[in-house]
């Protein structure tokens, strides 16, 4: 055992070798791509003195970013975080309300929920998108609940309202959004997509964040474009939209010197000197995409010889932005469920670990897919569903390095 484990990481790592060997160590997991205009904006940003949310470039950004995604109002906040906040208030969630969401996401995602007054209802994923399972959620809303297309539902096991339901797409990969819409609607649950990691992600030829009466990207550093710390809330809904520009910004009514606030409300807009940065890489976004999926293809060139894991790719119906790359240790064609039972997945964690610890002292940074977060104290409580493909999942998912910088790198 020991050894098959040491022979199946250096095998990994002299493949991931193979792919970054021009980049120096060590390599990060997903290191921003600023050149020199960004530095150039954001100086001039910082010299004019509109910094603040006020600034012509918030207005800017936020124009570019409705025409790559197509979505037509777009507000930019200080953070993806804020952004998914503020779309569960304006979509009608509060306190004491269950919102359907998957556990194998970033903590922001339930986070949100929480700070919105709000309890997560964990449903189960799918191995084939890593987002919610709509076989999964079918099957527990019938236990849970009745369709009902013109009032929101009760879950009859709690009482508690399901005001909505919030897929989110993991490491850019879009869900099956038209069965997910199908359901939804049927139920009359609203959707508010989490589509942080999705700059640049489509569905069925819609950009991520289409389908939900309202979406959320973030641009946190880490992201394929990044103002340092942002967000923003997209909608097809103008009257939304403007809500969002209001309540963001302390809904403050506009007035040439006057002070007046009619609502109890949110400080959560972007800076100007945020949205500087983010500018120049939103006008080359392609080129990110494009170095993305490059970087993509040379991974599944060097894994190909490589049987017992498996390289994730962009689901049926779908373009990914790949924003993180990710391989899943292979379950040896058992059924997940019947190896969750027996605990199987154990010798697949052991490996996993082992990975990581030989890819840390190599200089490589990788890491493994979120703790879920009903294993989380503050969410154990919580509502779920069987979650047995999100925990098997867990103890196989490996995220590899991921920037657009190392394909600019290896092409010189």
């Amino acid at each position: 055992m020991i050894n098959s484990v040491n022979n199946k990481s250096n095998q990994l790592i002299q493949a991931i070798e193979s792919v970054i060997s021009n980049n120096t160590r060590p390599v990060p997991l997903h290191e921003p791509s600023i050149g020199k205009k960004e530095v150039e904006s954001v100086s001039i940003a910082a010299q004019s003195g509109w910094v603040s949310y006020l600034s012509n470039d918030v207005d800017r950004f936020e124009a570019v970013l409705a025409e790559i995604t197509g979505i037509p109002y777009v507000v930019a906040m200080n953070s993806g975080t804020a952004a998914l906040h503020l779309a569960l208030i304006l979509a009608g969630v509060g306190p004491g309300d269950e919102v359907l969401m998957p556990s194998l996401t970033f903590v922001a995602t339930a986070n949100a929920v929480y700070h919105a007054g709000a309890i997560p209802h964990f449903i189960d994923i799918e191995q084939e998108t890593l987002g919610i399972s709509p076989d999964i959620l079918e099957a527990h809303l019938l236990k849970i609940a009745k369709p009902n297309k013109k009032i929101p539902i009760i879950n009859k096991l709690t009482g508690r309202r399901i005001a909505a339901i919030v897929p989110v797409h993991i490491f850019g990969h879009p869900p099956k959004m038209d069965e997910l819409s199908e359901i939804t609607n049927r139920y009359a649950i609203p959707m508010v997509e989490d589509s942080a990691e999705a700059l640049g992600s489509y569905f069925n030829n819609k950009h991520a964040g289409s389908y939900g009466i309202i979406s959320t990207l973030s641009f946190n550093g880490n992201k394929i474009v990044t103002t340092g710390g942002g967000g923003a809330l997209m909608t097809h809904n103008r009257n939304l939209a403007e809500l969002a520009r209001h309540l963001s910004s302390t809904a403050k009514i506009p007035h040439p010197w006057k002070f007046d606030h009619d609502e109890v409300a949110f400080n959560y807009r972007m800076p100007g000197i945020n949205a500087a940065l983010g500018i120049p890489q939103l006008e080359r976004v392609d080129l990110l995409l494009k170095q993305k999926r490059n970087l993509f293809q040379c991974y599944h060139k060097a894994f190909q010889d490589i049987s017992w894991m498996k390289l994730f790719t962009e689901p049926r119906n779908a373009k990914s932005n790949f924003w993180l790359n990710a391989i899943i240790l292979k379950n040896d064609g058992e059924n997940i469920k019947e190896r969750y039972k027996r605990n199987i997945d154990e010798e697949n964690l052991s490996l996993r670990d082992a990975i990581l610890e030989k890819s840390i002292a190599a200089g490589i940074h990788m890491r493994p897919a979120w703790t879920p977060m009903h294993k989380l104290p503050m969410f154990s409580h919580c509502q779920k569903s069987d979650l047995h493909i999100t925990e098997s999942l867990e103890k196989r998912i490996i995220c590899l390095p991921s920037s657009p910088k190392l394909m600019e790198i290896s092409n010189g």
